[in-house]
């Protein structure tokens, strides 16, 4: 029990895992706080470090008036956005800003004009649900346009939030409602310039979607007039409960989805995560990834993960964009070689590997859908040891990649070819690791005097958990050292 004395003490409280906050009270305290609310007001000790999303893009310029732009990590954290610099040295901050409203995704969109070619960054929040398109200029991030995605009507969906850019550039979908997809088409100015249009509702016949992603572009699955319309992969739970995977074409002039595919791939019901190929899909499960044909449904290709144990919500990372978008390498090669990397719960990260051979005929029904393309497929994947586990990766360059974690310290990692010398990470190296205090589940107060307290965090998750002790004041903190011998004076 506190005393009643005329103070301000710091009560420490959880809003949320990622974020330490104090309840700070001006008022004489007692035990009655419905009392004492008119007066209190909540102060964030601790910014947030567990990542929740990141994504590549040439977003930031090192010059005032313009210039070549930067190669960025963009990481987002709770509702903070912080943009780093690719270097010689590392990674170094640019700019972080902070949104009202927790990140719930975050996406790269291109931008060619006349004079350079930049990426703009598309990110939603939840609570309140909206959506922006963010810019680089004059070193600040600028709003280039916004709008609501909250519809009351609607019922939240079960999984998480999803959205993802068309590699054509004609739209961003976005799945937040069971049921629905909002569609905000794009519209290029003569200048270059990336402009969001009034955005619709198309309707699903499923409640659930598992995932979606976007076709390879100038892939079509049918020879009518409608084939230049885009076309989107989406693996969803039916009203039976049955985990199908679907390919649906976007008509424009209708504002609907329509099945491309003439009967849906049943799937099994743990399967993680869709990735749309050339003429086909692979799919990730626990154990092993396996490639469907579009137009028969038949398995054509299947490889086991070679990783000690079976992978647990596992995340994706592009390592050859052009290849998984199903285009060519850009490599000597003429046979598209796609490469992805994989990190999961435990922690094991794997590089899947999937060689596409194509041969051009093709055979036409009559009416009007492809009926079968002469396509193979080489599926190979690759543990490449122990990490931190991912909550989101990506590839940087050069052989490095970035691990950003929810549930322990974020990594900078170094992928070799050669084996080394260490079991638990055969093909990678730990470069930098960068603290993350989340989650916390519970915490303890010690040391409290007067307005300096330290608190004891049980942070991090499983066998990545671990004790933090977070202190309230001016530290010192050693920014380099140098060894000398016989120091006799300073």
């Amino acid at each position: 029990a506190f005393s009643s004395t005329e103070t301000t003490v710091p009560l420490p409280i959880e809003i949320d895992h990622n974020r330490l906050h104090f309840l700070y009270s001006h008022s004489k305290i007692n035990h009655h706080i419905r009392e004492m609310s008119a007066w209190n007001y909540i102060a964030s000790v601790q910014k947030a470090t567990a990542i929740s999303h990141l994504t590549t893009a040439f977003f930031t310029t090192s010059e005032p008036a313009g210039g070549n732009y930067d190669h960025n990590l963009v990481l987002a954290k709770s509702n903070r956005l912080e943009v780093y610099k690719l270097t010689q040295e590392g990674l170094e901050r640019v700019i972080e800003v902070n949104l009202f409203g927790t990140i719930s995704f975050l996406v790269t969109i291109p931008e060619h004009s006349h004079c350079d070619s930049r990426d703009l960054l598309f990110v939603g929040t939840e609570d309140p649900a909206r959506f922006s398109l963010l810019s680089f200029d004059n070193g600040k991030i600028i709003t280039r346009s916004s709008g609501e995605l909250h519809q009351s009507s609607l019922n939240q969906s079960k999984t998480r939030p999803m959205c993802y850019y068309d590699h054509q550039g004609k739209y961003i979908a976005i799945h937040l409602y069971q049921h629905f997809v909002k569609i905000l088409p794009l519209t290029t100015r003569s200048h270059g310039e990336i402009v969001l249009k009034a955005g619709f509702d198309v309707r699903l016949e499923d409640p659930v979607v598992l995932d979606m992603k976007p076709l390879p572009s100038g892939h079509s699955l049918r020879q009518d007039r409608s084939a230049a319309c885009p076309y989107m992969g989406m693996m969803c739970k039916t009203n039976h409960n049955k985990v199908v995977f679907k390919v649906m074409q976007l008509i424009f002039q209708e504002k609907e989805l329509i099945k491309a595919m003439e009967q849906d791939l049943e799937l099994d019901e743990h399967a993680h995560f869709i990735i749309p190929l050339s003429n086909g899909v692979l799919v990730a499960f626990p154990e092993y990834v396996a490639v469907f044909s579009y137009y028969n449904c038949s398995l054509v290709a299947k490889c086991r993960f070679n990783s000690p144990s079976p992978l647990i919500s596992p995340k994706i990372g592009i390592i050859d964009q052009s290849g998984a978008l199903g285009q060519e390498s850009s490599s000597l090669s003429t046979v598209p070689i796609h490469r992805w990397l994989i990190g999961d719960l435990s922690g094991h990260l794997l590089v899947l590997t999937c060689t596409i051979h194509q041969d051009a005929t093709s055979s036409v029904g009559t009416t009007g859908s492809v009926r079968k393309r002469q396509t193979s497929y080489d599926v190979s994947a690759s543990w490449l040891g122990q990490t931190s586990p991912p909550a989101a990766l990506c590839y940087l360059d050069n052989n490095f990649i970035f691990i950003g974690s929810a549930h322990g310290r974020s990594q900078l990692i170094e992928l070799h070819s050669e084996k080394t010398s260490d079991p638990d990470r055969p093909y990678l190296t730990v470069c930098e690791e960068f603290e993350n205090l989340g989650p916390i589940p519970h915490f303890a107060v010690r040391n409290v005097e007067r307005e300096n307290l330290d608190l004891v965090l049980c942070s991090g998750f499983e066998k990545y958990a671990a004790l933090t002790t977070v202190r309230q004041g001016i530290t010192i903190s050693i920014e380099a050292e140098i060894p000398i011998d016989d120091v006799r004076g300073l």
